[in-house]
């Protein structure tokens, strides 16, 4: 496989898409449909394509964002039969024939530059209509479905559900009113902290990470209205905590993150390889929880972040259900790449079409 560095993250390698293999029923092995990155990301020690294809079976990419341009979805209705076609890059799909399904990190759909305002959103929106309409046929296992990783992103709803698990969650604001907001500061017993509703990243060059509020904040509340955001009680941390999820295996990892400065607040700030992680082993119930969060939410793979307090207690902070991990395998060794892998082969069944 060719590699290039990834440019929101150094640390990880991708692979460029004309790295992916011919497709075909070479001996009726399985077939994956994958959808990721323009650039699909990588771990160091090999990326779940490149294991998944290394144990002899078939792997198609398709990126929904390039349906203007090197992809297309065909869908007939004729004769009392439904028929559905994807071609991506030049070959053409049966979406009858997959087995399993990697739903990673799709990007934006990509439009001409000339297209503008309620044009561009009415393209998208269509193309999106077009798209869940395929994923919706495609009756196979899926790391994880579409329409569950959509739900289980909302935070309000994953702050509620742990909360109803017995998990400890921060005293929590999700608003963009800023009266509410300050009095919410004003209550607080310490520390408030914003964070993002979703991703950070804002641009190729710039990211609201977690930040610590005070008094003086409450001049600058006015713009929240814009864009809203998440308000929480400060928790004290020892250390943080990454779990991985993959089907019913939970693997935490620890963050050393109050060893530096630059990081107590937001790990992410400073490069990962740059802290000590370590394996962690959860207590039975707190296993047993997140185990139940994952599945009340559908999911087959997710990372969940908590803190670990001074006085050992586990609060719940978020999940992602396609956060990052390769980092972690490169410093513990957990070959979380071949998990993900062995997941998609041992558990792709094509099942006959909801339709």
């Amino acid at each position: 496989f060719a590699r290039l560095e990834m440019h929101f993250d150094p640390r990880a390698i991708v692979i460029p898409n004309r790295a992916v293999p011919e497709i075909g029923d070479r001996d009726g092995r399985a077939k994956l449909a994958i959808d990721a990155l323009e650039q699909v990301e990588v771990e160091r020690r090999g990326h779940a394509l490149s294991i998944v294809i290394g144990r002899n079976q078939d792997v198609v990419r398709f990126h929904p964002e390039s349906l203007c341009t090197e992809s297309t979805i065909s869908i007939s209705l004729a004769g009392g039969s439904t028929e559905f076609l994807l071609s991506s890059y030049g070959k053409q799909i049966d979406p009858g024939t997959v087995k399993s399904a990697w739903y990673r990190k799709p990007m934006p759909l990509r439009l001409p530059a000339s297209m503008h305002g309620p044009e561009r959103s009415f393209a998208a929106q269509e193309m999106d209509q077009l798209t869940r309409s395929l994923f919706d046929r495609l009756a196979c296992y899926w790391i994880s479905p579409p329409d569950a990783m959509r739900t289980a992103s909302l935070k309000p709803l994953q702050l509620a559900l742990a909360r109803e698990l017995g998990m400890e969650v921060p005293r929590s604001l999700l608003s963009n009113d800023p009266a509410v907001i300050s009095k919410f500061i004003c209550s607080a017993p310490a520390r408030v902290i914003f964070k993002t509703l979703q991703s950070p990243i804002v641009a190729d060059d710039a990211a609201c990470f977690t930040t610590v509020l005070d008094a003086s904040s409450l001049d600058s509340l006015e713009s929240v209205r814009l864009s809203g955001g998440i308000f929480q009680d400060y928790v004290e941390k020892k250390l943080e905590l990454r779990v991985i999820v993959i089907g019913d295996e939970v693997i935490a990892f620890e963050i050393h993150s109050q060893d530096r400065e630059e990081s107590r607040i937001d790990w992410r700030q400073v490069p990962p390889i740059e802290m000590v992680q370590r394996v962690h082993c959860l207590p039975v119930e707190i296993e047993e929880q997140i185990r139940k969060f994952v599945a009340a939410f559908g999911l087959e793979f997710s990372a969940m972040d908590l803190i670990l307090t001074p006085d050992n207690r586990y609060v719940f902070l978020e999940n992602n259900p396609g956060g990052q991990f390769g980092w972690l395998e490169t410093s513990t060794g957990v070959p979380l790449t071949a998990k993900l892998a062995d997941r998609l082969i041992a558990s792709g069944v094509n099942r006959t079409s909801r339709r």
